[in-house]
């Protein structure tokens, strides 16, 4: 079955960029280039993390998930990285529709933004 949970966690020995009003870009080179370098010489690595243990408390639409036994299952390494304007505010990911069973692709039950059973 799939995980009903993913995290990517900084693994650990990555070092902490520091600074004032540091924008997300100035962290990724901070980790990538050494001062003064043209080339990258360094990187950014997450563990992959996944559980399907969770449990929800509050209401509808006002809602906490407090997730447990997470499970490193890889690693995943950027060694370079491209910032661009499209990337900041042009690019969308469409995400899969919702399902009722996340294992059964033919349970989702939202056309259109609209409920419904099939």
């Amino acid at each position: 079955h799939a995980p009903a949970h993913l995290l990517f966690r900084m693994a650990q020995g990555q070092r902490r960029v520091e600074g004032r009003d540091l924008d997300f870009r100035d962290e990724i080179y901070g980790h990538l280039f050494n001062p003064g370098d043209e080339r990258p010489t360094g990187s950014m690595v997450f563990d992959i993390c996944v559980s399907s243990t969770s449990r929800k408390t509050g209401v509808q639409g006002l809602s906490n998930v407090r997730v447990a036994e997470w499970h490193r299952i890889g690693t995943l390494r950027f060694s370079e990285a491209v910032c661009s304007y499209n990337g900041d505010h042009v690019i969308q990911f469409h995400h899969p529709r919702w399902r009722d069973d996340r294992n059964d692709s033919s349970t989702y039950v939202r056309v259109r933004e609209e409920r419904v059973r099939r």
